[in-house]
């Protein structure tokens, strides 16, 4: 190598070490005090009451992150027909409808707030959309990867659940795909062994846990195509050691696998939203990851527009269906079967001595 090649290489890193250092600048940046703002989390649909609206509002950087609910706020829901219903409080920050309030398909309900320092708030109007036209179920048996945190050294791990993956089938029709999204729940059931004397008695007890976390979204992903409409919907655990890694109560489940479903149906704003949540929730630590942003809400303040709002009032349409799974491990057979009306199951309760009408 020539002498006049080996100084245009030192030139060289010199001037890529005077690039790399000349545009460093130490950033000192100091978090202020941050106004606290509403957060508004809303549901009302076309089944029977009561219908919630939680009130809470956020915290300020570096402030314990429990939630601070709101009370004393008046809090109303209208329909585009000028019938108005007031929403009581019944514990902290949840503020509820009458039991026989419903909405209907085709209306128009917003949502208003008044908080007891004298802000107004409203939602856009919210049109509850068609229910959704379900098509056939299937399912497969496979497994899911999850996470847990271990109890002794807090350290992350995954393990492998093995356990049948249900599909629905939505019906497409013309060229817009259906907006929706959907809620999981699992059913189970366990019996409590009581002596009385010298005898047992028995508890017959059931509870629904929510399994919507079990999947990887909880709205279609159409990025397959345009007439894409084959959906997993849920995800049921076949072994019972299983569900002790799920956080569940440890109880002697049986072996019966039941999945329970809603389907809202959503209209644009509702849609935009979960779609957004969906996006950062996907997020795996990769460089392409959606970048965290605040998600779109259909709220805003009427007396003062530069307030900030955040959350969303729904409004939805509601399909319910449930469906038992039954593997079989020597033929390797999984049969799906259509089970009861969802609504007639409490999320959870014991019933001595007498099996409950929907006891399996």
């Amino acid at each position: 190598m020539t002498k006049k090649k080996n100084i245009q290489i030192r030139l060289l890193w010199l001037g890529l070490i005077f690039l790399a250092t000349a545009c460093q600048e130490k950033f000192d940046h100091s978090v202020g005090q941050l106004e606290n703002y509403l957060v508004v989390d809303g549901l009302l649909t076309t089944q029977e009451g009561p219908h919630g609206v939680r009130l809470s509002e956020t915290t300020a950087y570096g402030e314990p992150r429990n939630l601070k609910r709101i009370s004393d706020a008046l809090v109303t829901i209208s329909d585009d027909e000028g019938n108005e219903v007031l929403l009581e409080e019944t514990s902290h920050g949840w503020y509820y409808t009458p039991n026989n309030f419903r909405g209907e398909v085709g209306k128009t309900y917003t949502l208003q707030i008044v908080t007891s320092d004298g802000y107004t708030y409203e939602s856009a109007p919210q049109e509850i959309a068609e229910p959704i036209e379900m098509g056939n179920l299937d399912g497969e048996f496979a497994h899911e990867t999850f996470y847990f945190e271990s109890a002794i050294s807090g350290r992350i791990y995954e393990d492998v659940v093995q356990g049948t993956k249900i599909y629905l089938e939505t019906i497409l029709e013309g060229s817009e795909t259906p907006k929706f999204r959907y809620e999981a729940g699992l059913y189970l059931q366990y019996i409590n062994v009581i002596p009385v004397g010298f005898i047992n008695t028995y508890d017959y007890c059931w509870m629904v846990y929510d399994a919507t976390e079990f999947l990887p979204r909880d709205i279609p992903d159409f990025s397959a195509g345009a007439d894409f409409s084959h959906h997993q919907v849920g995800f049921l655990p076949y072994n019972t050691s299983d569900l002790l890694y799920l956080n569940l109560p440890d109880k002697s489940y049986d072996h019966n696998r039941t999945l329970i479903s809603r389907l809202f149906a959503l209209n644009q704003d509702a849609f935009e939203f979960h779609q957004a949540k969906n996006q950062q929730l996907s997020d795996e630590g990769k460089f392409f990851d959606p970048i965290a942003i605040e998600l779109p809400s259909n709220m805003h303040c009427v007396n003062d527009p530069e307030r900030r709002v955040y959350g969303i009032f729904e409004a939805s349409s509601v399909t319910s269906f449930s469906v038992r799974s039954h593997y079989n491990s020597d033929t390797n057979e999984l049969t799906l079967t259509l089970w009861e009306d969802p609504e007639t199951i409490p999320e959870d309760g014991c019933s001595y001595e007498v099996q409950p009408p929907f006891w399996i």
